[in-house]
Parts: structure tokens; C-alpha cells; sequence
């Protein structure tokens, strides 16, 4: 049997205030001519479905479209557990009515693990392989909290209650998995060594769960990541990876090339497979002097099915008036592209900018931590860091 492994799909984000929902389209359209082309069996999707954990109605109608034309294609199963963006209630209210149509979501822990093991079935309804739904487990999930806590302590508990419940779930599997079938298990969690990227905004409290590869139980065949947006191997260990996001959600993952994981199983055998997905608009970063930009910008051909997005940065000696207009001319005559953000940097004064050309964002393009982040930043906040921990730890409580 085949199955797909995808993750943070971040329906509704915008970058600079542009919508996405052009680029999730098309995926949505390759993920449908791969689920048909390779006959697929399963979808896997590991969390951060949303880019808010309340998305706009907008946000939900692309979402239960999307599932809808995946089960027209073929796909007998699909399952979706929460990530650190998702919100539990928001996932999980429709959970009941998407079982019937053979669709599984996880977004708490709820009956664990027992509810959590599921197994994978071929079109012959035989039982192929187990999978084992883990979402991501919050704070109030994995541990009781101490008054008085220390950074190190609270870190030390974090990762230990995550391993701990992969270990349970580990232990349940095999008192099932009489037959030595294959086991997915899914996660959405900061893997400790990966290369994480701008877009990872709130890596699982301030980086406080960072979990070891060693530290997966060896019963588990392949391990299903979400949570880091650049697609990668976990220390070496092939079969525990991230899919990564299906589209760059910033400019720093601009070079990386999206894909999904396919996983072929046979017997006891399970092999991945990275899947590109093609590059629907391209990102594109370009530093350098005013000519040299201009020049980057005139002679730019777009391979890609959407408008190419481009973030400017010029570095000159001096400040000359004709910079600005000259850049704003250039661009203007670029039918090829859009520059959705440039600044430009007068060196012989001390490396300043001057003003930046950025879209006018408005208070819903910021999530609830952006204003927060904002507010202590304004306010020039000496410990930071330990009250964003404590405001993330608090919307963890609020969202059930």
C-alpha cells in the first residue's frame, strides 16, 4: 500500500499581507494528480492544517474543499492530527460528520493511546500497518505545572513528558501489533539538530521540547513529522523526517524545494520516497548594490505558474534621491514579478535604512504572539523572553 506524508499546510497565511490561496490550489491539485497517479491508500497530515488557530471562514471552506476532492480522488483514508497553529475545538468539531466519510482527526489526547492506534488498511481491506496519531502535545498535555518552576527544570519536564507519552504509545502498539506490521506514528514537535527557518514562529515554547531522534522507540518504522517547514531527515535516521511545508512560507526557504514523503509498504518493509512538488511562485531574495538589483530585476524570467514574489535589499555608499525613483520605475515596468518589500541601505551612515516599502498590515494579519512580541518590544520589556514562554504556556490552557 501507499501513503502520502504531508504537513503545515497554514491555510489562510499571507506573507506581507498577500493570500496564499492561489499557491494552496495548485497544491491541492498535484497532491490530487499524485494521489491518483501513484494509487494512493492513505493521507498522513501532521498538524498545522491553519495558520490561526481560529481561521476565517474563508480558511475553512479551502480546507473541507480540499478534503472533499481528496476523497473523490481515490484516497480511501485520510488522517490529520493538531499542530502548535491549530486550534483543538476547530478541528475537532467536525470530527464526528469527517469519520463518515473514512476521515480520522486528532487534535487532543483524549482515550490515549488506546483511541490513537489505528490501523492501515490496502483496498482489500487488509490490515497492512498501524499507525499511531500523536498531535501536538501541549504543555497541559505532558506534565503537571510547579509553582516556581526554573527555565531548566520546566525543559527537562517538557521533553521527558513528550518521550514519555511516545513511549506509552509504543508500549500499547506492540501488545497489539501481534503481526510485526509496519508503525507510522505522526508528531508535530522541534526535533533537536534541525534547520529551521523565518516562518517557525512559536517553536514549541520557546524551543523548550526539543526531542532527540535516539529518543523514539524503535517500534515505530517511520516517524511522520510536522511543525518544521524546511523538508529534512532527522540526525541521519531516515525513516524519521519532516515533509516540510508544501509552500515557502518566507523568504528564508526560498531555495528549498517543497515535497511530500511517499511511503511504500510491503510486507515489513516500508520505504520513503521524496516527492517534489513543482514550484508553483517563486520566492526570491535579492541583496546587493542599486545596479545590480535593477539589473536582477530587469533580466528576471519566471518559470513558475504564479507571479514571482521578490524581497529587495540595496546596500549603497551614499544616499542618492534617484535610487528610490529609479527602483520604483524599474519595478513598475516588471510585468514579471512583484516586489512586496525592499529597503535600502545608505552604508557611509552607519548602515541605516531608510524607510521601508511594506504593505500596511492591519491587526488580523498579526497572530495572537506577533502583538504580544510587539508589546513587549515597545515597551523594552528586560525579561522578555520568560513572559512570552508564560503567554504562550497561557494559550496553550485557553485553547481546548
Amino acid at each position: 500500500m501507499k501513503i502520502i506524508h504531508t504537513s503545515d499546510w497554514h491555510i489562510g497565511h499571507r506573507l506581507y499581507n498577500r493570500e496564499r490561496d492561489e499557491e494552496f490550489g495548485l497544491f491541492i491539485a498535484f497532491l490530487l494528480h499524485t494521489i491518483k497517479e501513484q494509487s494512493i491508500d492513505a493521507l498522513v497530515v501532521s498538524g498545522d492544517v491553519f495558520d490561526v488557530a481560529y481561521p476565517s471562514n474563508k480558511a475553512l471552506t479551502a480546507y473541507y474543499n480540499a478534503l472533499l476532492r481528496i476523497k473523490e480522488a481515490g484516497c480511501a483514508q485520510i488522517f490529520i492530527v493538531a499542530g502548535n497553529h491549530d486550534s483543538v475545538g476547530t478541528l475537532q468539531a467536525p470530527s464526528a460528520l469527517l469519520a463518515g466519510l473514512n476521515i480520522t482527526v486528532i487534535s487532543d489526547l483524549q482515550a490515549f493511546p488506546e483511541r490513537h492506534l489505528v490501523s492501515l488498511s490496502n483496498a482489500a481491506g487488509k490490515t497492512e500497518a498501524y499507525l499511531a496519531l500523536v498531535p501536538f502535545l501541549r504543555d497541559k498535555d505532558i506534565r503537571s505545572s510547579v509553582a516556581g518552576e526554573g527555565f531548566e527544570a520546566r525543559t527537562k519536564a517538557i521533553r521527558e513528558g513528550i518521550v514519555a507519552k511516545y513511549n506509552q504509545i509504543a508500549a500499547y502498539t506492540e501488545t497489539v501489533n501481534l503481526q510485526k506490521l509496519p508503525v507510522i506514528a505522526t508528531g508535530h514537535l522541534y526535533a533537536a539538530g534541525v534547520s529551521v527557518t523565518e516562518s517557525e514562529r512559536d517553536i514549541h515554547i520557546g524551543n523548550l521540547g526539543q526531542v532527540s531522534a535516539h529518543e523514539f522507540s524503535d517500534v515505530f518504522s517511520y516517524v511522520a513529522l510536522g511543525h518544521i517547514h524546511r523538508p529534512q531527515i532527522v540526525a541521519k535516521r531516515e525513516h524519521i523526517r519532516y515533509s516540510g511545508s508544501p509552500i515557502p512560507l518566507s523568504f528564508s526557504e526560498c531555495e528549498d524545494q517543497k515535497s511530500i514523503v511517499l511511503l511504500t509498504i510491503s510486507g515489513s518493509d516500508l520505504i520513503p520516497e521524496v516527492v517534489p512538488v513543482p514550484n508553483l511562485r517563486k520566492l526570491i531574495s535579492v541583496r546587493g548594490t542599486h545596479t545590480a538589483v535593477l539589473e536582477k530585476l530587469q533580466h528576471h524570467e519566471s518559470t513558475a505558474d504564479l507571479t514571482d514574489w521578490f524581497e529587495l535589499e540595496i546596500r549603497e555608499p551614499e544616499n542618492r534621491p534617484e535610487i528610490r525613483e529609479q527602483l520604483e520605475k524599474t519595478i513598475a515596468d516588471c510585468s514579471n514579478l512583484e516586489v512586496l518589500k525592499y529597503r535600502i541601505i545608505i552604508e557611509n551612515a552607519g548602515g541605516n535604512s531608510l524607510p521601508e516599502s511594506e504593505p500596511t498590515k492591519s491587526l488580523k494579519d498579526f497572530t495572537e504572539v506577533e502583538v504580544f512580541e510587539s508589546l513587549l518590544k515597545d515597551k523594552a520589556v528586560s525579561d522578555a523572553d520568560d513572559l512570552k514562554n508564560s503567554f504562550l504556556e497561557l494559550m496553550d490552557q485557553m485553547d481546548t
